[in-house]
């Protein structure tokens, strides 16, 4: 009888530690996840967007045409969801470095501002920058632009559209 006892405390005991494991290895493994995404992509960009140091740094490279620098402080500003304040810097580098990254972007960002179609001077500069890095890198926009004006025959030149000095 006695040993029939501790067998049965045996097994209980055996059970009781797998119990305890299980627990402390799911326990750990719940803590790993939860440090892995405790920051959001989004948070650590914030954080980026946050540093003077870095986001100075990136301006004053991207003042010199640096297109790394640009493509870079994009990430941050696009990602930390400052999307239109990025806007100085896309045009800054389409105007004076005729960078056809900065082309897109510009375009993208007025496309996305305007609500409606009454003002005219915003469609037309959206057009403009549209056309612009069409020209640039036909391949990158060309649906967009047979959509926005049907066949490649009516596509017309960037500078007919608006003249920026």
């Amino acid at each position: 009888m006695k040993e029939k006892r501790l067998k049965v405390d045996s097994i209980r005991i055996i059970i009781l530690n797998i119990v305890i494991l299980l627990s402390i290895v799911s326990c750990k493994k719940t803590n790993e996840k939860e440090d892995e995404f405790s920051i959001s992509p989004n948070e650590s960009f914030v954080e980026k967007f946050g540093n003077t140091n870095l986001t100075d740094s990136l301006k004053s490279r991207i003042h010199k045409g640096d297109t790394i620098a640009y493509d870079n402080l994009k990430e941050i500003y696009y990602l930390s969801g400052y999307k239109k304040e990025f806007f100085f810097y896309s045009y800054y580098m389409a105007k004076n470095f005729k960078y056809i990254d900065a082309y897109e972007d510009c375009f993208s960002n007025l496309k996305h501002t305007k609500n409606d179609n009454s003002d005219a001077v915003l469609n037309k500069t959206t057009e403009y920058f549209l056309l612009k890095a069409y020209e640039k890198n036909p391949k990158s926009l060309e649906y967009l632009v047979i959509e926005f004006y049907g066949e490649k025959e009516n596509i017309p030149k960037s500078d007919s559209i608006l003249v920026i000095k």
